[in-house]
């Protein structure tokens, strides 16, 4: 049978792909401003700039504009590319339900916000200076048939003025690892609870939601194939409603009743085994069912049960998700091109 290939979405004549580049341009910057503001950074470069003004102005302009640097560079060296490895991964990622992309999206976010573009970035800005000032200097020819000497004080001069300001906020911003590392795993140390709890509200509510669907489909329409392909509004209000509930239940300062998502996970691993029995059984290929997701998913729910107060458990499976998560934007990349628009 034949793969049908989806045509790629639009809004206002804005190819969605190049629009989602494009926010993300934006929204690096902003994910810098948050973090200097949240944590204890900004107080280091007092130090060296004790007017006020300007301390503000290096800690929230500066600083953020040379951290987003490389990422903007690379946004728009591989513009073309990333846009047609939105469309890629958004093609072949349609297999897995919402609810698994929701679910390893913000596991994603997560993780890569706390642990991975806060220490990556100062070294990253610092490489690409030294790269920007070595490709600026390979450019130009006429250098290179000049006496040495000057080739050498024009170079100098070159990576002096590309790297003093990367170097300068990657010396503050990384003087302070050690305390923006505590900081950073006091925030995890209280949050990683609810997030995973968040998680774990939006699985078992899309799981009960999916399974309902399934036994409507299997029972009313008779209709096996579409048990395993996406729902309809009465579902998602159900699903909406049973997050609230989970939430309820979990909150000390309303429910109170944390035990009883002990029960509601138990119920939700039954209905995932049911599933996949039902998957491997009638060997359903059409549809957005994900046995992986599936069996993933599942992992999550056994850890809450089994380690919910062993943060460093909790972790390592946030971790492992956001891992499965980037892979599949990294073979989506690999198989993209540099066109104006590709797409197979």
């Amino acid at each position: 049978m034949k793969r049908e290939v989806k045509v790629p979405y639009y809004i206002k004549g804005f190819l969605l792909s190049r629009l989602l580049v494009f926010i993300s341009a934006l929204l690096i910057p902003v994910y810098f401003i948050i973090l200097i503001f949240l944590s204890n950074t900004q107080a280091l470069s007092y130090t060296l700039i004790p007017n006020i003004y300007l301390t503000v102005f290096f800690n929230f302009i500066v600083t953020p504009i040379i951290l987003s640097s490389p990422w903007w560079i690379l946004l728009y060296t591989f513009r073309n590319r990333l846009a047609n490895m939105i469309s890629i991964w958004a093609e072949r990622i349609s297999i897995v339900p919402l609810r698994y992309l929701i679910f390893y999206g913000v596991n994603t976010v997560i993780v890569a916000g706390f642990f991975i573009l806060p220490f990556i970035s100062p070294a990253l800005s610092a490489f690409t200076a030294v790269a920007v000032s070595w490709q600026l200097i390979a450019s130009r020819e006429e250098l290179w048939v000049k006496d040495r000497k000057i080739l050498v004080a024009v170079s100098a001069v070159i990576f002096a003025a590309f790297l003093f300001l990367p170097v300068l906020v990657s010396y503050f911003f990384y003087q302070s690892y050690l305390p923006l590392s505590a900081w950073i795993l006091e925030v995890w140390q209280r949050a990683v609870g609810f997030i995973y709890a968040f998680s774990i509200w939006v699985v078992n509510s899309l799981t009960i939601g999916s399974t309902v669907w399934f036994i409507y489909n299997l029972v009313v329409n008779k209709k096996l194939s579409d048990a395993f392909v996406g729902s309809n509004n009465w579902i998602k209000v159900l699903e909406i409603l049973l997050f609230i509930i989970f939430a309820y239940l979990w909150i000390p300062q309303l429910g109170n009743m944390g035990y009883v998502i002990d029960y509601i996970n138990i119920i939700s691993l039954f209905l995932m085994a049911v599933l996949i029995i039902l998957k491997l059984k009638f060997n359903v290929v059409e549809g957005n069912f994900s046995l992986f997701g599936v069996i993933v998913a599942a992992g999550f729910i056994t850890v809450d049960l089994l380690y919910r107060f062993n943060i460093i458990i909790l972790t390592g499976s946030l971790v492992f998700t956001s891992i499965i998560f980037i892979a599949s934007f990294i073979y989506a990349f690999a198989k993209s091109s540099d066109e104006v628009y590709s797409f197979r």
